[in-house]
C-alpha cells in the first residue's frame, strides 16, 4: 500500500483508530502493519491535526436547548425564527469561534432548504458582511461544503471593505477565497469607499460598478452578519470613530447609540437618526431592509451574537442585543446564534427592563 500518509483514506483510518481508544504507539503499529511501512508514533498527532483541518474530524459544540426555548418564550419569538445557544466554557477555549462553528451549521441547513426548491445547479445567493466573526463562519462553512456535490453558492460582499485598514483579511471580499472553488457559482463585489458622509451616500451608490452591485442585492437569499457594541473597546466601528473622528463615538453614545449591524448604528428604539455630516458605511442593506428581509418567506438573516475574552474580561454584548430582540424596528434576524452567557444575561436585562421597548 503506497498511499501517502496525508491522504484522506489514511487520515480517516487514524481517526478511526483514535476513537477506538488506541494510543499513539498502537496507532503507529497498526498503520505500519496495514501499510507495510514504518510509521513512527511522532507522526500520529500531526496527522490527527491535519484530519481536523481537512474536515475529517469535526468538533461540534454542545447546544443548550432549554435556555434557547426560554429566550424564545421570553421574547415571543415565532416558530419561523430560530434561536440557538452554544454552551461552551467562557473561562477557557475559543468560545467566540464556537459560535461561528454552530452558525455555519445553521446556515448549511438554510442553504439545503433553499436548494431543494431550486433547479439542479442553480445557486443559493449568500451575502457576507465584514469582521472576524464572519471570517470564522466562512471557514467553518467551507468545511461543510467539501463534498463535490455540495450546493452551489453565489457570494455577495454586502459591505465595502472593513473599518480597520490594518485587518484587510476581515473584508468580505477576502472571504470569497475561503470557499471551495467547486461550489462558487459567481461573486458580486462591492467596490466603493468604506466610509462616506451620509449626505454623499446617494451619489456614491449611483457610481458605475457600485450601482451594479446594489441592483443585485434583491437576489440575496441569506445574509450572515455579526454585531457590534458601541461600548466595546474592540468594536471596529467604535475604533474607527476614535481614530478618524475623535469625540464622535461619545457623541453617538450621547445620542443613544448602543450597537451596530453592518456598521449601521442603532439605539434601544430603532436605527439611529443621522445628520448629513455623520460618517456611515457603504453597505447594501439598511437596518429596516434587514428587518423586512428577516420576515420574508424564502429569505434568512442569520445573526451571530458572540462574546470575547475570558469570563473576567469578556463583554457579553447582551445590552446591545436586547433591542434586537424587543424592538419591532430592529428584529433584523430570522436566526440567532449566541453564547450561553449572552443568553443568560439577556434574560436578566429583559426582566430588569420589564420586557419593554419603544
Amino acid at each position: 500500500m503506497n498511499t501517502p500518509l496525508s491522504s484522506p483514506i489514511v487520515l480517516f483510518r487514524i481517526c478511526e483508530l483514535f476513537f477506538e481508544g488506541k494510543n499513539v504507539a498502537q496507532i503507529a503499529k497498526a498503520l505500519s502493519g496495514e501499510m507495510k511501512r514504518t510509521v513512527s508514533r511522532e507522526r500520529v498527532y500531526p496527522l490527527l491535526r491535519k484530519a481536523l483541518d481537512e474536515g475529517l474530524l469535526r468538533m461540534v459544540p454542545p447546544i443548550e436547548q432549554t435556555l434557547a426555548s426560554e429566550v424564545a418564550d421570553q421574547f415571543e419569538v415565532d416558530s419561523d425564527s430560530g434561536i440557538t445557544v452554544v454552551n461552551t466554557a467562557t473561562a477557557f477555549g475559543r468560545h467566540a469561534d464556537h459560535v461561528a462553528t454552530v452558525t455555519a451549521r445553521v446556515a448549511m441547513d438554510r442553504i439545503l432548504e433553499l436548494q431543494r426548491k431550486k433547479k439542479p445547479g442553480e445557486p443559493v445567493h449568500l451575502g457576507l458582511g465584514p469582521g472576524h466573526g464572519t471570517l470564522m463562519f466562512s471557514r467553518e462553512l467551507s468545511k461543510l461544503l467539501q463534498d463535490p456535490h455540495a450546493p452551489k453558492l453565489r457570494l455577495y460582499a454586502i459591505t465595502a471593505g472593513v473599518f480597520n485598514d490594518a485587518s484587510p483579511e476581515y473584508s468580505p471580499l477576502a472571504f470569497f477565497n475561503v470557499f471551495p472553488p467547486h461550489v462558487v457559482d459567481g461573486c458580486v463585489a462591492l467596490f466603493a469607499e468604506t466610509v462616506v458622509r451620509c449626505v454623499d451616500f446617494p451619489v456614491v451608490i449611483g457610481q458605475p460598478g457600485v450601482a451594479h452591485a446594489f441592483e443585485q442585492k434583491e437576489n440575496v437569499e441569506i445574509v450572515v452578519t455579526s454585531m457590534g457594541d458601541i461600548t466595546d473597546p474592540r468594536d471596529q466601528y467604535g475604533q474607527y470613530l476614535e481614530k478618524h473622528a475623535p469625540g464622535k463615538r461619545k457623541q453617538l453614545m450621547d445620542r443613544g447609540c448602543i450597537g451596530n449591524i453592518q456598521y449601521r448604528p442603532y439605539t434601544d428604539a430603532g436605527p439611529l437618526k443621522e445628520s448629513p455630516d455623520d460618517l456611515r458605511a457603504v453597505t447594501m442593506f439598511e437596518l429596516d431592509e434587514l428587518t423586512a428581509m428577516a420576515q420574508r418567506k424564502g429569505r434568512h438573516v442569520i445573526l451571530m451574537a458572540r462574546r470575547f475574552g475570558t469570563r473576567d474580561e469578556a463583554m457579553p454584548r447582551s445590552a446591545a442585543l436586547w433591542p434586537l430582540m424587543r424592538s419591532r424596528k430592529l428584529r433584523v434576524w430570522s436566526d440567532l446564534v449566541t453564547h450561553v452567557d449572552v443568553a443568560r444575561e439577556l434574560l436578566v436585562i429583559d426582566r430588569e427592563r420589564g420586557g419593554l421597548a419603544e
